[in-house]
């Protein structure tokens, strides 16, 4: 596959995708891409950047956040993994998957009540509103010229939108947009700037804006469009990117980017425009991303991130519920998945005066284990005296064992045998990955069961299978009387899945109660009798 990203087809400020096998190669235009305000193509650093390795496809990110306060939102948008991830504010490894997504996506930022998040789609020039996912149109946005779409920014007190777009040549322009129906009005073009790859609006109104020619940090004013120097990053970047405001500290945070998934996250020096990296290639990938934090003395939402985890790696999809004692809404439920966390979000609440629990609809086989960052919880995770910001609630799921119980039942007992009735059996498991207590290979378990009485019974326990199911037999070793059939049972192909169990009877059947003993003298006169029948006999037939 390397080799063929080594020849797929590029011509200037666009590249195609070749197909595999296909016979079309050419070299990269690596000047086109010298300062390029899209997502890097795959090949480009392989064919570009002379001894930079080309990272794998990997995903990004873990499942769960630390609880904290201030967070953010980040996309993948080059050619790494398509993850959308929530994390810590200033520390982009602490991150949690929340979707995936392959859209080029330019320009995000929330509403100030954190409750939309906008973004710009420049396959067909569109804002809409996205979820990590799924992005859904509110209508297009014509760029200035040809130009393209590099960035937005909501202004976190007022909710006025702003947008900027470039050709990485000649200038870049600024915009008012009207988010409900995504129509950009020109405020004014800038040659100060000519490749603005993003911009980020704090608290205060003021807007600043990154340049990836001048690889600098420009002021801007958004009545005019006019931009002000404050400084070099420090930092050699290109190709789409993103920057915000941690608008409950003030801090700017951009996730610069290199090439070939090179980056580094940090915070912007608002006096000198120097980047100070606090995580270099942590992950790995092409940002951009968007502040999930809002101005002091803001009322903002309450976010939970609820994830999950199944003891055997179950993908079963289970009911959660967020319920809160005021607020908006009051109950909110929705499905989660292993590996696939969810998020709720409840605003228009006084700060402090909201609990909120988690609960799951625990699924059948299975014990419920909740732990919201501070304590663990075998019914909930619980948040008390709730304020605006992050809170992490995970969910662990572990498989119960089911009981297998196996019944021996004499039929027509002789009394000379009342109190030895005793049996074994043999027990196993196939497609049982777990086993507890016994013998087992990788997937089998086996052990031995013991009966007593008339009836006697004795049980065994095996973890199921969840996919599948795992199938048990029973086979009876021995009985304690010779004279005895044993009956065809129903312990074959018992079959158990989580929290389904199974049982079954083995009979047994007397075939003759046994002879009574004799003593020597009654051995030797049956001895004689059956001498003196056989003369009889033999002189009858000579």
């Amino acid at each position: 596959m390397l080799s063929h990203i080594r020849g797929c087809l590029a011509a200037a400020l666009m590249f195609a995708i070749c197909m595999p096998g296909s016979a079309v190669a050419q070299e990269f235009d690596c000047a086109a891409y010298e300062n390029y305000a899209g997502a890097e193509p795959a090949g480009y650093a392989d064919a570009c950047l002379d001894g930079i390795t080309l990272p794998s496809k990997t995903k990004a990110g873990g499942d769960q956040l630390e609880a904290v306060t201030d967070t953010a939102f980040a996309l993948d948008i080059g050619f790494i993994s398509d993850n959308a991830l929530e994390h810590q504010q200033g520390d982009l490894a602490s991150s949690a998957i929340v979707g995936t997504s392959a859209l080029p996506i330019f320009g995000l930022d929330y509403s100030p009540d954190l409750g939309t998040l906008y973004a710009i789609d420049t396959t067909g020039n569109q804002l809409g509103t996205f979820d990590g996912t799924t992005f859904t149109p509110i209508g297009v946005m014509t760029p200035n010229g040809a130009e393209s779409w590099s960035g937005l920014t909501i202004d976190p007190v007022t909710g006025d939108a702003y947008a900027s777009s470039t050709d990485c040549a000649t200038g870049s322009s600024f915009y008012s947009v009207d988010l409900g129906t995504g129509v950009a009005t020109l405020i004014g073009t800038s040659t100060s700037s000519t490749c603005t790859i993003d911009l980020a609006m704090n608290c205060a109104g003021e807007i600043y804006t990154h340049d990836i020619v001048s690889d600098s940090i420009f002021s801007l004013d958004p009545g005019t469009g006019v931009q002000t120097l404050v400084g070099s990053t420090g930092v050699l970047s290109n190709f789409a990117q993103g920057m915000d405001f941690d608008n409950d500290t003030g801090e700017l945070y951009a996730y610069t980017y290199q090439g070939s998934g090179a980056n580094q996250y940090g915070t912007i020096d608002l006096g000198s425009g120097a980047l100070t990296p606090l995580n270099t290639d942590n992950p790995l990938g092409e940002f951009e991303g968007a502040s999930q934090t809002v101005c002091p003395g803001q009322a903002g939402p309450a976010r939970f991130a609820v994830s999950k985890d199944f003891s055997d790696d179950n993908t079963a999809e289970v009911s959660v519920t967020l319920s809160c004692n005021t607020g908006l809404p009051l109950e909110q439920t929705t499905t989660i998945a292993e590996g696939d966390p969810v998020n709720f979000v409840v605003n228009d609440f006084e700060p402090g005066a909201m609990d909120c629990v988690v609960t799951e609809e625990v699924p059948v086989g299975y014990t419920a284990q909740y732990n919201n960052g501070d304590a663990d919880s075998d019914e909930s995770c619980v948040f008390e005296e709730v304020s605006s910001g992050q809170r992490t609630c995970q969910i662990t799921n572990t498989l119960d064992p089911v009981e297998v119980e196996v019944t021996k039942v004499w039929i027509d007992e002789n009394p000379q045998f009342n109190g030895q009735n005793l049996a074994e059996a043999h027990w196993s498991c196939t497609n049982a990955p777990f086993c507890i207590g016994v013998s087992g290979g990788p997937t089998s378990c086996n052990g031995f069961l013991n009966f007593f009485g008339n009836p006697g019974s004795d049980s065994f326990e095996v973890l199921p299978d969840w996919e599948n199911g795992t199938v048990c037999d029973v086979t009876e070793v021995m009985v304690a009387d010779g004279g005895v059939e044993i009956d065809d049972s129903e312990c074959q192909d018992l079959t158990v899945w989580p929290g389904v169990g199974a049982e079954c009877t083995i009979y047994n059947t007397r075939l003759y109660e046994g002879i009574p003993t004799l003593s020597q003298y009654g051995l030797g006169v049956l001895a004689l009798v059956m001498l003196g029948l056989g003369f009889v006999a033999v002189r009858r037939f000579v």
